[in-house]
């Protein structure tokens, strides 16, 4: 809800390529089908609340999670296909405007969940334990210079505004977030990747649906997950993720709202190696425009 903001004007201006984006590589467009009859599923739309979720406030987390419970065109049918222009009309009606929807409809909130929150820490390690966790969430926010444990699952884990810290953040049930990170080295597992204007980072990463770039992304190494703690696997079953099964890592998108440029990895995970970056184009772009004038 409420009024539009730069967020808002990000998804208006390109909420069909992001739906596109978001349904499994399988169920893409034919050659030579029109793009007006590309189809999308419930299970592919939810993906779209994890990324409005990245670009969520404080507080705003609980509200959007329910944003697919609301949409009417699975209520019949579960496995229905809906034409991506239809939910995009939606989509872009209900992020400006509250949904008109009986309270009766609307899911209950479940109690709040423990939150670890490390705020402003610079320098020393901090280890949280499984049972410290309890399932909970994780912040860290305002750091500098500091290593951090998390030795179990997290439902949520919220990094932002941090600097030179080395994070290895075990196992995520819902989503991992960075935002506005720069030199940060972090070793995770999680069920859905959102980062928002990173810098000069380095992200080890087991992801089940392909990490999503918003914003600066400028010297991003990615490259597969590469460490392990005695109940890791085990948590990975417990968060409904397959050891075995694909990892998405150098799958990741890239949405750049400044020029509306995707931008794909570079390096040797193109030839499926053991890393990759983002960034390095626009970068050399902007230090070449730079000399230039």
């Amino acid at each position: 809800g409420g009024g539009p903001g730069p967020e808002y004007q990000f998804f208006a201006e390109n909420i069909s390529t992001i739906l596109k984006l978001l349904k499994d590589p399988a169920h893409h467009l034919k050659q030579g089908q029109p793009p007006e009859q590309l189809t999308m599923r419930r299970h592919e739309f939810t993906r779209l609340t994890f990324l409005i979720l990245a670009t969520a406030r404080d507080g705003q987390q609980g509200e959007l999670e329910s944003f697919v419970s609301l949409t009417p065109f699975w209520n019949a049918k579960l496995n229905a296909e809906v034409p991506i222009p239809v939910l995009s009309e939606w989509t872009l009606k209900h992020l400006r405007e509250p949904v008109d929807v009986p309270l009766a409809s609307v899911p209950q909130r479940r109690p709040l969940n423990r939150t670890t929150r490390i705020v402003g820490r610079s320098e020393g390690c901090v280890v949280v334990s499984a049972g410290e966790l309890r399932g909970g969430d994780v912040v860290i926010k305002g750091c500098r210079d500091i290593s951090v444990y998390v030795l179990g699952v997290a439902r949520f884990v919220i990094v932002e505004g941090c600097s030179g810290c080395t994070l290895f953040l075990g196992v995520c049930r819902k989503m991992m977030s960075f935002k506005d990170c720069e030199s940060v080295s972090a070793t995770f597992a999680s069920q859905r990747t959102h980062l928002t204007n990173i810098v000069g980072c380095t992200l080890h990463m087991f992801c089940w649906n392909r990490p999503v770039f918003i914003g600066k992304a400028e010297d991003v190494r990615i490259a597969p997950y590469n460490s392990y703690y005695p109940t890791l696997e085990a948590d990975l079953r417990a968060t409904g993720l397959d050891p075995k099964m694909p990892n998405m890592w150098k799958e990741a998108i890239h949405f750049d709202s400044g020029d509306g440029e995707l931008e794909g990895l570079e390096g040797d995970s193109a030839q499926g190696g053991g890393g990759g970056a983002l960034g390095k184009k626009k970068k050399k772009k902007r230090e070449a425009e730079a000399a230039g004038a």
